[in-house]
């Protein structure tokens, strides 16, 4: 099928009318069950509650000054136009297609694990103030390391043993270590014993005062370290640390009981797995990052019983989304995040379906409303996107009719002079304003180093404040402002010249081009469509019902 995920989008922009005003009837008391008929669609009718409902979802979205003024009658319109295109890709069967179908089930899917889980995982919200206590006493107390690192393991062993007899690792550090911290004699500053790197800290752990650790391979070169200090937990900065320290306990204890969740349900819903088939995939690996990789191939790999599967195909575009967002770890890792996240949707989605969740009639209405803007989707995309096309001589022809709609900003050539003092800033736009020549009264304001003559390069007001903007846009040329604060000091401009925005090229402008003339095509051909359906279904809309919903008569 010839469609768009990003057809949404402008579809939205035409046909998906929205509105909100204080004086409707039904906003003084919506009621999702209000069933009175406004309009039937061949045969389908068409409810005070649809219309509440998409008042009510979208209204969010609208600014004051459109919820006042919209004509929210069009709702309405907007509902028939709506069916019309349902029923119609109805009739073509795209209810049937599986592109259509696939997403739609799968946000209902998802849907329905994500209310399983809420109801059914007790998430902690809590942690003790004796484990947040502990927790401080255990990693807030501080330590001091001097560092000394070499490229290869028998350089920085032979340091280590010229430190052991008696040179000073401070000057041994500041010579020719690599670490970062060289210039300090490879001292690093004290810190929490939170705060210190895990690889430093595995080495220190058990170290005394003055004890040196073995050499440890460290950022591409190898390290050892010494104890400088050790100094007990550090009272004055529990009730700073408290907050953060809460905060990390309560993620990882709800980090853990997921894992506990999951662990069960996983046990109770053993996922089974096609050693061949995941073999094949691994024998692809080297190809991860290139289109081959991805396999339209049907086989299951994961499967719970005989409906709830995962083939190959989808693992491996999994694998490949994966792969994305971390192309430098190693294959089994990739397949390792990809195997677990489909297996922990397949086990989900199990549990939701056991208990009803499919089937729960927010998921079922969700489920509805995503359909039809599928099926809507599907259907203009075949009927009318399909059909749209453009060549440059159009758009040049469009470009030479609006060009004025395509100049950049207004640009001017100021003249300024600056000075220190508001009084004396206020006095030279006094005398200005009486006709005082601009140029003599900056030259005797010029500043060490200043140019006796100033050249005015053109620029946009969008440099300057509201302010300032805002009295230079209303200033005719030759005319000058009144002073303003600036950092620095005090400034006084004139407008010196004005020329019109420079328009952009059509080359610049040609993907904004492409969006204003498609939906001007689009907005034609759709009107066109809709006017058609119309005449050819039967479409009764009850006036006396509409004017009691809408307040008026």
């Amino acid at each position: 099928m010839n469609t768009s995920r990003q057809l949404w989008t402008l579809i939205t922009g035409v046909v998906a009318l929205v509105g909100w005003t204080a004086n409707v009837a039904w906003a003084q008391s919506a009621d999702a069950s209000d069933r009175r008929v406004l309009a039937t669609v061949n045969g389908d009718d068409i409810t005070a509650a649809d219309i509440d409902e998409l008042l009510i979802a979208s209204h969010q979205a609208m600014g004051e000054r459109q919820r006042k003024t919209f004509d929210y009658r069009r709702l309405l319109d907007k509902l028939v136009n709506d069916r019309l295109l349902i029923q119609q890709a109805v009739g073509l069967g795209m209810d049937a297609d599986p592109d259509v179908l696939g997403p739609v089930q799968e946000s209902r899917n998802q849907d329905a694990m994500r209310r399983y889980v809420a109801s059914a995982f007790q998430r902690p919200s809590t942690v003790e103030d004796k484990a947040v206590r502990a927790f401080f006493e255990k990693y807030y107390w501080q330590i001091e390391l001097r560092q000394y690192s070499a490229a290869t393991e028998a350089e920085t062993r032979a340091a280590l043993d010229a430190v052991k007899g008696g040179a000073s690792m401070d000057s041994l550090a500041k010579a020719s270590s690599l670490d970062s911290n060289r210039y300090r004699g490879g001292l690093h500053n004290l810190k929490y014993w939170a705060d210190v790197e895990n690889v430093l800290r595995d080495q220190c752990a058990e170290l005394k005062v003055g004890a040196l650790s073995e050499p440890f391979p460290f950022r591409n070169a190898y390290s050892f370290i010494r104890v400088e200090r050790r100094l007990p937990v550090h009272e004055e900065a529990f009730d700073a640390q408290e907050a953060g320290i809460r905060s990390k306990l309560l993620a990882d204890a709800r980090a853990e009981a997921w894992e506990r969740f999951m662990a069960e349900r996983r046990e109770q819903t053993p996922v089974q797995i096609d050693r061949a088939v995941l073999a094949r995939i691994q024998a692809d690996s080297a190809l991860v990052l290139r289109g081959e990789f991805i396999v339209p191939s049907p086989d299951p790999v994961l499967s719970l019983g005989q409906d709830l599967v995962v083939d190959e195909y989808e693992l491996r575009r999994k694998i490949s989304h994966v792969a994305m967002r971390a192309a430098q770890a190693p294959f089994d890792s990739l397949l390792t995040i990809a195997m677990d996240t489909k297996t922990t949707d397949l086990v989900l989605l199990q549990a939701a379906r056991r208990d009803g969740w499919l089937d729960d009639p927010e998921v079922a209405k969700a489920h509805e409303k995503a359909l039809g803007e599928a099926l809507i989707e599907a259907y203009l995309g075949e009927t009318i996107v399909a059909g749209i096309t453009f060549d440059r001589a159009e758009f040049q022809e469009y470009y030479d009719e609006h060009v004025e709609e395509f100049r950049g900003p207004p640009q001017v050539r100021l003249g300024t002079i600056m000075v220190g003092d508001q009084k004396d800033a206020e006095d030279i736009a006094q005398r200005l304003r009486e006709g005082a020549d601009f140029d003599f009264i900056r030259k005797r304001h010029l500043h060490p180093g200043q140019e006796p003559t100033e050249k005015s390069a053109w620029s946009t007001l969008d440099i300057f404040s509201d302010e300032i903007k805002s009295e230079l846009s209303e200033l005719e040329t030759g005319k000058t402002s009144r002073a303003f604060e600036v950092a620095g000091g005090w400034i006084v401009f004139k407008v010196k010249d004005r020329k019109q925005g420079e328009p952009k090229s059509i080359d610049d402008m040609e993907l904004h081009l492409r969006e204003i003339m498609f939906q001007r095509e689009f907005n034609r051909r759709l009107d066109q469509h809709l006017a058609l359906l119309k005449e050819r279904s039967e479409v009764e809309f009850r006036q006396d019902d509409i004017n009691e919903y809408f307040g008026s008569e």
